[in-house]
């Protein structure tokens, strides 16, 4: 092994010295980082890490197909594929372990059946071969609910990750805003100004930061915590996403209804100096601005109470969801599959459009999929909650444990308002997120009760 490694080396040395000679050296490090690599692949706790704090690579709607994707998507497949070949062929265990794991595969199986309806309905194949990679994304739920139960840390895996995720996707839309700030040349654009990628993301991580703080026991703990909530909120703020807005807001009255007595008078002495920090902070960072930014962010937030009948865009998708609504009555057992356009009349271009994507998230799964992909979609979904709930409730069971249970089903319950204007079973991201999410309040519940039997 001595001498191959040796004589492996040296190849690559006269490869390099051949081809690129500027990168000799470079070649040490890059030597020693792939021995490092793969010294840490061999633990599937470092694998999981990877596949869930990679998911970054998804949360940048930049125009065509990145690198970063397609490096993503053939890991996340690759790592599927791996982690059912050891599951079933290696390890000899079942998949399916729940009934709502029998509900998550039937749905990807149902999904798959479709495709030949949507070509029978007239699919656009683009959107179809879209939508149906995109959906692949959802089968995280399998690995993630495996690595909940099975892996040693993987509780604390987890809430790292979503950690991570919450402070890449905040830095960058509080960048990309500042960015938006700078170029702007009229007071307008200040006050409308806003970083419209990842609210969803960030209405969960800031619901999980929340629950988190609500429990940390240390003051440095504390502390980092809030900053990190502080953080996350007000990415969620800047991107003047009203219904995720109250998707905070609806999973926020949830975490107080199930937090202790204790854990609640943290939350809202929290509440209130959120108000004063985040205050403190837009000073300190949009001095010129903040009367301009904090004007737009209140016009955004009163609009809500007029939302439904001046919005254009709120306007725009109950006339979509009518239209779509119309088309259900005539099919409403099967539905009509992936990528199959509807006519409706755009108010915003005053003109009959063509479009297959549904803005709201059950007109859009009953459109597709009729009533079998609603129904499987709507009993995983409470079950998961439900599921979570359970697990916080388990009084003796490991803290970390019971914080994922209790942030995903508070979490869950958030998306139920946000899927009437917001779909997350669309992109390739949301459905990522959707799929992890009912992973670790199925996993939190299920690691609980394999301790209690084991011991």
């Amino acid at each position: 092994m001595l001498i191959a490694g040796f004589v492996g080396a040296l190849l690559l040395l006269l490869a390099v010295v051949r081809v690129a000679p500027e990168m000799v050296k470079y070649t040490p490090a890059l030597v020693f980082g792939a021995v490092a690599f793969l010294a840490a692949w061999v633990q599937p706790s470092v694998r999981f890490a990877v596949l869930i704090a990679g998911f970054v690579a998804l949360t940048d709607y930049v125009p065509g197909i990145q690198l970063a994707e397609v490096a993503y998507g053939l890991f996340f497949l690759a790592y599927l594929a791996h982690w059912g070949y050891a599951k079933v062929l290696i390890e000899h265990r079942k998949i399916l372990e729940t009934p709502a794991d029998f509900g998550v595969l039937t749905l990807l199986v149902v999904v798959i059946c479709y495709v030949p309806i949507s070509l029978l309905f007239g699919a656009n194949t683009a959107a179809l071969v879209g939508e149906l990679s995109a959906f692949v994304l959802f089968a995280i739920y399998f690995p993630a609910k495996d690595a909940m139960v099975r892996l040693r840390y993987g509780p604390a895996i987890v809430l790292g990750c979503v950690l991570f995720i919450g402070v890449f996707v905040s830095i960058r839309n509080i960048l990309e805003y500042k960015t938006l700030l700078l170029h702007a040349t009229q007071a307008w654009q200040v006050a409308k100004g806003r970083v419209v990628t990842n609210d969803n993301i960030l209405m969960v991580v800031c619901l999980y930061s929340l629950t988190l703080f609500s429990f940390a026991r240390h003051g440095i703990a504390r502390l980092g915590l809030l900053g990190l909530f502080l953080m996350f909120f007000a990415a969620l703020i800047l991107t003047q996403s009203r219904g995720y807005w109250l998707g905070f807001m609806l999973g926020g009255l949830i975490l107080l209804v199930w937090l202790p007595p204790a854990q609640r008078r943290r939350l809202m002495l929290l509440a209130f100096g959120a108000l004063l920090a985040g205050g403190s902070l837009a000073f300190l960072f949009f001095s010129n601005e903040v009367a301009v930014v904090i004007a737009g962010l209140l016009d955004r937030l009163f609009s809500l109470l007029t939302a439904t009948s001046t919005d254009i865009s709120l306007v725009n998708r109950f006339r979509e969801t009518a239209a779509v609504w119309e088309m259900i009555k005539v099919n409403p057992v099967l539905g009509y599959g992936m990528g199959v356009a509807y006519p409706f009349f755009d108010i915003a271009h005053m003109a009959t459009e063509t479009d297959s994507f549904v803005h709201n998230g059950y007109v859009s799964m009953w459109y597709r999929y009729g009533l079998p992909g609603l129904g499987l979609v709507l009993w995983i979904w409470f079950s998961s909650i439900r599921s979570g709930i359970r697990a916080f409730r388990f009084r003796h069971a490991a803290m970390t444990t019971r914080l994922c249970g209790l942030a995903s089903a508070v979490t869950l319950s958030a998306f139920l308002l946000t899927t009437n204007t917001s779909n997350p079973f669309y992109l390739n991201d949301t459905l990522f997120i959707f799929g992890f999410l009912l992973a670790v309040s199925q996993g939190a519940l299920l690691r609980i009760r394999s301790n209690a039997e084991a011991l």
